[in-house]
């Protein structure tokens, strides 16, 4: 009976136990068979892979070790490319800490050996905030976010002495940098910045300027002397003589002009502050005088002039600049109009998101507008565009072009006219009208306007 139950126990556990290999055979099995695929999938030639397991994980390891070697060489030569590159590169992770800068980075930001000894937030070690700025508006945004500074260096030496001093304790250079910022997100979550030092460029403007204003203040008492001497002799000569000092004088009367209108446009752009020539300036009348200067000029063409707006829309400004500014634009409008046509003379008060309230004044003629890629240059100086907008053959009465020559005729009207523009302030924008041609809108800061605005009415 003993000998019985010993046997019954052993047949039990063999029952028991055969399920339990099988089912151990069964997923080593599976388990060979998921690191044979894998692997077979790693290998570049699977028709020589060896299916036993030692093997196939031997070789796995070494494939994986040289495509770790290739993916370290690869970036080790991004890293050199980016590091001799002349643009500056930032890489800052996703809490704004500077992980990396490349030597153009640390050269132009001033950026010491020891800050970059161990991780800090990117404003501790560049106190820009517009750098910072920069960074979050392209977090913020979700895509790349551009803008341009002048960025003034600190010291190095106090950087090193105190770290986490503020930018107040800090001397700054005299000079500043003229950035243009560039910040973009990585898949990760980090942010690369490439900065581009501008500052060269705007020195060469500079200096093209002082250039050009040097002649223009030379050549202006030769040209007063020329004029003296063109007048003396118009009142002297007798036909047909005559006729070749008409046909001159109206060219050194524009070159005249262009010579004042430069050395104005230098004037402008030192002078920036409107304060001390600040005073009440009615809008509605200021256009009513402009076009009523240019009546010879518009009634040649039979121009007519459809204001809106409110009658009256007081500003401080400079009356004299402001009505240079707009003698210029109507005058550019006149000369492109087709005869008979209507030039409108929208104006109007809006208000920004901040709070501040500015006087829009729309400037639309029925001309062929601006070509699409003279549009970004129109405010450029000396700028010439798409030929139907050039100055039309000089074939009219000399006093035409004595009076075209008075008001603009120089090349750097609407130059004049940006700089105006900004002197008070505001904005100038050339685009074209969807249902007309050229649109120009011109924007000054203004009071809040206590009463709602006038029924349009037609400009006298």
């Amino acid at each position: 009976m003993a000998i019985d139950l010993v046997r019954f126990d052993l047949l039990s556990f063999a029952l028991g136990l055969g399920p339990g290999l099988a089912f151990w055979g069964w997923q080593r099995w599976r388990s060979h068979r998921r690191i044979v695929q894998s692997l077979m999938v790693l290998s570049a030639d699977t028709s020589q892979v060896d299916l036993s397991l030692e093997s196939l994980v031997r070789r796995g390891v070494t494939e994986a070790r040289e495509q770790q070697q290739r993916l370290a060489t690869e970036l080790q030569s991004w890293q050199r490319i980016l590091e001799s590159s002349p643009l500056a590169t930032l890489l800052v992770d996703q809490d704004n800490v500077l992980v990396w800068c490349n030597g153009a980075a640390r050269s132009l930001l001033r950026i010491a050996p020891e800050q970059l000894e161990r991780q800090r937030l990117l404003i501790e070690v560049v106190r820009s905030y517009e750098l910072d700025r920069l960074v979050q508006r392209a977090r913020e945004q979700h895509r790349p976010s551009e803008r341009a500074w002048t960025y003034h260096a600190v010291e190095v030496g106090d950087i090193s002495a105190n770290p986490l001093a503020t930018l107040g304790d800090r001397p700054l250079r005299d000079d500043g940098i003229a950035l243009a910022g560039r910040a973009e997100l990585l898949p990760n979550g980090d942010a690369v910045v490439f900065l581009e030092n501008r500052q060269a460029i705007i020195d060469l403007e500079r200096s093209r300027d002082r250039l050009t204003s040097d002649l223009a203040h030379e050549l202006r008492t030769p040209l007063t002397s020329i004029h003296l001497v063109f007048e003396t002799l118009q009142e002297r000569l007798e036909p047909p003589l005559r006729e070749w000092v008409d046909r001159a004088l109206p060219e050194v009367q524009r070159l005249m002009a262009f010579v004042r209108d430069w050395l104005d446009l230098t004037q402008l752009d030192r002078d920036r502050t409107l304060a001390p020539e600040a005073e009440p300036t009615d809008l509605p009348s200021l256009l009513s005088s402009v076009w009523n200067a240019l009546t010879p000029l518009s009634d040649r063409k039979e121009l007519q002039c459809a204001y809106s707006g409110p009658e009256e829309l007081w500003i401080a400004g400079h009356g004299g600049k402001l009505y240079r500014l707009f003698i210029n634009l109507i005058d550019n409008a006149i000369k492109y109009s087709p005869k008979g046509s209507t030039i409108r003379i929208d104006l109007a008060i809006e208000a920004t998101e901040d709070g501040r309230h500015y006087a829009r004044v729309d400037l639309i003629d029925q001309g062929q507008g601006i070509s699409p890629d003279d549009l970004p240059h129109i405010f450029d100086r000396l700028y010439r565009g798409d030929p139907s907008r050039a100055r039309p053959p000089q074939t009219d009465t000399p006093a035409r072009l004595a009076l075209e020559a008075r008001s603009t005729g120089s090349g750097l009207g609407l130059a004049i006219a940006q700089q105006i523009a900004l002197f008070h302030g505001g904005s100038i924008r050339a685009r074209n009208h969807p249902d007309a041609g050229a649109w120009m809108q011109v924007r000054l800061p203004c009071p809040p306007p206590d009463d709602p605005p006038d029924e349009p009415d037609d400009l006298p």
